[in-house]
């Protein structure tokens, strides 16, 4: 998916890096230690998906192809107050 944001931190260490998928989709961090890590994957109007406990390895390819589900589409509704209300009195006076 082209667009998507990617975040990837080491646990132990807190390090963080973040890239932006490809118009085909794909994306790449390269001189990440060795270590355990949590992938984060968004895009707009997906669902957010988090991987946790990745085990890297020296000198090995992690591939993960993700598959995003379509999130909740939400609208936003403004409300306004006339500058001159009209106030009708109902009933006796």
């Amino acid at each position: 998916m082209p667009g998507a944001r990617i975040e990837i931190v080491n646990t132990r260490t807190g390090e963080s890096k973040a890239t932006v998928t490809d118009e085909r989709g794909g994306y790449a961090f390269s001189n990440l230690q060795v270590g355990v890590y949590k992938i984060t994957l968004s895009h707009t109007s997906f669902k957010t998906k988090i991987l946790e406990d990745i085990h890297i390895e020296a000198n090995k390819v992690f591939r993960y192809d993700a598959h995003l589900e379509v999130g909740e589409l939400k609208e936003t509704v403004v409300v306004t107050s006339d500058a001159n209300p009209r106030c009708r009195r109902i009933g006796p006076t």
